[in-house]
């Protein structure tokens, strides 16, 4: 992935949900994803397309734990539950709908404050003056274990 591993440049669009859908068809099974790209969408279309590339990716991800991982074996993920558009994605509850698809079973999801948290509490991602939003302050752990 990395020819010179002190030039980072480019690395975005190799991440998860680096490049954007070119719309917002799919096939994810998941409710919580649906709603939150409903939303998103009426406000801005091309971040809509953003949060589904990364649940695409996320997706793909799920499945490749899936696959390698031996039966009844445990897979942890701990995710945030991000803003966007004034809109939080529950990331948490879309990978149990997801991984339950799969061929997981969630076993427990437990929120809990970001240890050592470095960012403001708020912020003012409109940029508007005054218009203050909570940044991250919780994540999730979410426990899977494939049946």
């Amino acid at each position: 992935m990395f020819d010179d591993p002190n030039d980072a440049s480019g690395v975005d669009n190799d991440l998860l949900g680096g490049r954007a859908t070119k719309n917002l068809i799919h096939t994810l099974s998941s409710g919580y994803l649906k709603e939150s790209l409903e939303k998103i969408t009426k406000q801005d279309e091309t971040r809509a397309k953003d949060v589904l590339s990364f649940n695409l990716g996320l997706n793909e991800c799920l499945k490749q734990a899936h696959r390698i991982l031996k039966p009844k074996k445990y897979f942890c993920l701990v995710v945030g539950n991000r803003l966007v558009k004034q809109v939080r994605i529950p990331t948490d509850f879309i990978i149990a709908e997801l991984a339950e698809k799969i061929g997981f079973t969630c076993e427990d999801i437990i929120v809990r404050n970001i240890p050592g948290k470095r960012m403001p509490i708020k912020n003012s991602p409109t940029n508007i003056v005054g218009a203050l939003e909570e940044t991250m302050n919780k994540e999730s752990i979410v426990v899977l274990r494939k049946n």
